[in-house]
């Protein structure tokens, strides 16, 4: 009995292995892949922070798409504008919404889009 157990364990997990290695090799494919792993916008050193902030599964969680605008509070150090700003340049829009934007000009540069201030907010947001 432990042997029909046992091999019905093991074609199980086989084929969990299977359909998950078909999942996983389209992630691999898609933008947000593509955002966190092949992005040369981002600093030397940012991706070793990855296994702690978990940007690919944060932005699937909330089901970001490369089509969507996406406004981030207080984008600080722009650790994930950085992210963001790639993967939304073509057909989205990333609004870093921050009280001071003098200060974040230099993220102008990750998204095509717009850089909002309050002068502008509404025509970046459309």
């Amino acid at each position: 009995m432990n042997f029909v157990r046992n091999w019905g364990f093991a074609a199980a997990a086989a084929i969990g292995m299977t359909l998950g290695g078909a999942a996983l090799a389209e992630h691999h494919e898609d933008a947000i892949y593509k955002a966190v792993h092949e992005n040369s916008a981002r600093k030397d050193g940012e991706a070793a922070r990855d296994s702690a902030r978990h940007p690919e599964e944060l932005l699937r969680f909330f089901g970001i798409t490369p089509d969507m605008t996406v406004a981030e509070v207080n984008p600080g150090g722009g650790w994930y504008s950085r992210i963001l700003g790639p993967l939304l340049k073509d057909k989205g829009h990333y609004v870093g919404l921050e009280h001071h934007p003098e200060e974040y000009k230099e993220y102008a540069n990750y998204s095509a889009n717009c850089v909002p201030t309050l002068k502008n907010l509404r025509k970046c947001a459309m």
